[in-house]
């Protein structure tokens, strides 16, 4: 449990947008929206109640805001508390508040999903919008909006299978340090969709009113 704890704050602060990354932004071909769509301006709360995404003309934020609470009790024989601080036996360090016999911390981390620039593309094919977020030279990391009945859905690829089984597919192999990192055509991006790719997802729902 507490471990499960430690990596959702890991990622929370390191705000990845999937393991996935393709050596071009996605879909090729498809021109880039100016803005984003009226539509799906607004803001949605997630299923978990724990990050809220804000959707506005030119940019989309997805923010955490949530206290996490630990017992000293679940700290093993891995991980060292000094102060108020743990460390864990791979080095990351967390600073927490002590109250009583637990252990507290406030995470509050902001996230860019989107925001109109070089670095950002925004794409749409067939009712499905793309965001392809530059990591490195040639290399986008992908991931896909979709809004229906009021739910903002965001989907990632986590797995390589539906990048295996989309055939000929080749890695990108020109940096070492990069692993995952495709390149793909029209076709093989749309065969990729079509095996539940991005099924690594998120559900938001809108919420009503300002804010």
């Amino acid at each position: 449990m507490l471990r499960n704890v430690l990596a959702l704050i890991v990622v929370l602060m390191t705000s990845c947008m999937g393991g996935v990354t393709f050596t071009t932004p996605q879909p090729a071909g498809e021109k880039d929206l100016k803005e984003i769509p009226g539509r799906l301006l607004g803001r949605y709360v997630s299923e978990d109640k724990t990050n809220t995404i804000f959707v506005a003309p030119n940019l989309i934020t997805r923010v955490y805001d949530l206290d996490i609470t630990i017992h000293k009790k679940d700290i093993d024989s891995t991980m060292r508390l000094i102060g108020d601080t743990l460390i864990t036996s791979d080095s990351d360090v967390f600073v927490f508040t002590r109250v009583g016999d637990s252990l507290k911390t406030h995470i509050h981390n902001v996230d860019t999903l989107y925001q109109t620039g070089s670095k950002y593309h925004l794409r749409k094919q067939k009712g499905l919008y793309y965001i392809s977020k530059m990591i490195a030279e040639n290399q986008w990391s992908v991931i896909q909006l979709s809004l229906s009945k009021g739910a903002l859905t965001l989907g990632s690829i986590s797995s390589l299978e539906s990048i295996e089984s989309a055939t000929e597919i080749k890695e990108n192999t020109q940096d070492t340090a990069v692993v995952n990192n495709y390149e793909v055509n029209p076709k093989q991006f749309k065969l990729i969709v079509r095996n539940r790719g991005f099924s690594d997802q998120t559900k938001y729902f809108r919420v009503k009113g300002k804010g």
